[in-house]
């Protein structure tokens, strides 16, 4: 007989030792397989600055690939960013000024305390603390990467996307490595590419091991214009559950007051005329759910702790279903309503999308059977995680020490 032992890293610098009794030396794939060695992936997604469903879809993503016994490490490019214009600047004060008729106690002394800089310092912290990092000056293959996998949130997006052609590791063209994309959006269900873009992309994505994406209609843009197939999966935010989330704000105290949670990125006049009917409707205060200095544990426990939400926003629905809160999304055909659809029909909650007053109202007099939500977000899940571990297991990199 023969025994192999294998060293492997999983969550930073624990080292697992494992002796394997085995008859012949295992494949790389059969090792892979079987979790005896971890496949150290880099994952390329949208920078993580303040925006809290992009780095919440970062961390799941990484939590789950570290649950199936993998390394994860986001990989960060320094962003040159050109200075902000004047409109930008006083977008937040703006915004407020917006929602202040709704918010309860809404004075300027509350918003100059809360969101005078608009900057999201308390989501560096969350990022530091929970998610594997490593900057790079540049899209490169860092040193010991045996695995990249691109997503997810609206990666795959060209007005978003600068150098789009990286979002399809062009950078690594002619690296050993396993190509993955995972839950990978358009965020739209036009396509958005330039001829040469288009014809640079589809070369690209034939490169790649696996393929996936986030939404229905993006597995049809695949096909029809990059000529590629591509499984449909769950956005990452939804392989965890509100257990999982919930022990990210145990330390942020439970609200016993019932409110209406609004989480609206574009609070306009008629998501407001909304908000306000329902604020009537429900006889309940409304509580912002996006304040500028919230903490990701702060924001989490807003969904959490809400009677009901109101949002206009993909990850805000996706907490609303996984905290299992009423809820209505107002469509918002801006971002891109084809990403709400494609989260909201297969679990059987399209008709949670509204972008009137008077069936805002009547949604919210509806209620949802969490029981059939829960197994079908189970079996999306289930599938989803499995996509995941066979694009990491079955993939024979024989060729490895």
């Amino acid at each position: 007989m023969i025994y192999n032992s294998i060293k492997i890293f999983r969550h930073g610098t624990k080292v697992l030792s494992l002796h394997t009794k085995v008859t012949s030396t295992p494949t790389w794939n059969e090792l892979v397989h079987t979790g005896m060695i971890a496949m150290k992936a880099g994952i390329v997604t949208q920078p993580l600055k303040n925006n809290f469903g992009g780095i919440i879809q970062n961390f799941a993503l990484q939590e789950t690939l570290r649950a199936l016994g993998h390394e994860p490490v986001t990989i960060c490019v320094a962003q040159v960013y050109e200075p902000l214009s004047l409109r930008e600047r006083i977008a937040p004060f703006v915004r407020w000024l917006k929602l202040m008729p709704y918010l309860p106690g809404g004075n300027m002394c509350n918003f100059f305390r809360t969101a005078h800089t608009g900057q999201r310092r308390n989501l560096s912290e969350f990022t530091d603390t929970y998610i594997s990092t490593i900057s790079i000056p540049r899209y490169a293959v860092p040193p010991g990467i045996n695995a990249l996998i691109c997503g997810s949130d609206q990666i795959w997006r060209p007005k978003y996307n600068a150098c789009i052609e990286d979002m399809y590791f062009r950078f690594a063209e002619t690296a050993d490595i396993v190509r993955i994309s995972y839950a990978a959006s358009f965020g739209t269900d036009r396509w958005e590419y330039s001829e040469s873009q288009t014809l640079e992309c589809a070369r690209l994505i034939e490169l790649f091991d696996y393929v996936s994406v986030r939404e229905k209609s993006g597995a049809e843009l695949c096909r029809r214009h990059l000529g590629h197939h591509a499984e449909w999966v769950a956005d990452p935010a939804l392989l965890l559950d509100a257990e999982q989330y919930g022990r990210l704000c145990t330390s942020i105290p439970v609200s016993t007051t019932p409110y209406i949670g609004s989480y609206l990125l574009d609070p306009d006049k008629s998501r407001l005329k909304i908000l306000s009917g329902l604020r009537k409707h429900l006889h309940l205060p409304v509580h912002d759910c996006n304040p500028a200095s919230a903490s990701m544990e702060e924001w989490l426990a807003m969904f959490r702790d809400a009677d009901f939400v109101v949002t206009d926003s993909f990850h805000g629905t996706i907490f609303s279903i996984i905290f299992r809160k009423p809820f209505i999304t107002i469509a918002n055909p801006v971002r891109g309503n084809a990403r709400l659809k494609s989260l909201l029909e297969p679990l059987g909650l399209y008709d949670r999308m509204t972008d009137s007053t008077n069936e805002a109202q009547r949604i919210a007099a509806a209620p949802i059977n969490w029981n059939a939500v829960e197994t079908r977000l189970n079996a999306f899940r289930s599938k989803s995680i499995n996509f995941l571990k066979e694009s990491l297991s079955k993939h024979d990199k024989t060729s490895q020490p």
